[in-house]
């Protein structure tokens, strides 16, 4: 991306304190930006400025579930398969039944990974979830 273009993205995010949002037109619920002549998801567009080309055959998955973040840290390059499981996951379509699951997913369906799991002494938790709990403790305690 040339110079101004990385501007006017950047111009169009407003950062909180989990998630990137893109605040500009969407198409499909996700981030629009028109680069080059072309519409295109402004996920993609930051990820390939970032990461180079995605290859054909994958997708970018946001882990955070947010269609709107562009966060780099919320998107995996994945197959569409695992894409689509991870989106039925967050639907609560699936019920986790694999070890494998339990250690890649929180209870309520969020990716854990290194970058978004909240530690606290044994207990692990995953990042959304710790945040979200934090919110209903300060909605209590200042209600």
């Amino acid at each position: 991306m040339k110079p101004k273009d990385l501007v006017r993205f950047w111009n169009k995010v407003t950062k909180t304190e989990m998630c990137w949002e893109w605040s500009a037109g969407t198409q499909k619920g996700y981030g629009a930006f028109h680069l080059n002549g072309k519409m295109r998801p402004a996920h993609r567009v930051l990820y390939e400025h970032l990461y180079g080309e995605i290859e054909k055959g994958l997708e970018i998955d946001h882990t955070c579930f947010n269609k709107k973040c562009v966060n780099p840290m919320h998107l995996d390059k994945v197959t569409p398969s695992v894409n689509t499981r991870r989106g039925k996951l967050n639907a609560g379509q699936v019920k986790l039944t694999y070890k494998s699951d339990v250690k890649e997913y929180c209870k309520n369906g969020h990716l854990r990974n290194i970058g978004n799991t909240y530690e606290n002494g044994k207990n692990k938790t995953c990042r959304v979830c710790q945040l979200a709990s934090v919110n209903r403790y300060n909605a209590r305690v200042t209600s």
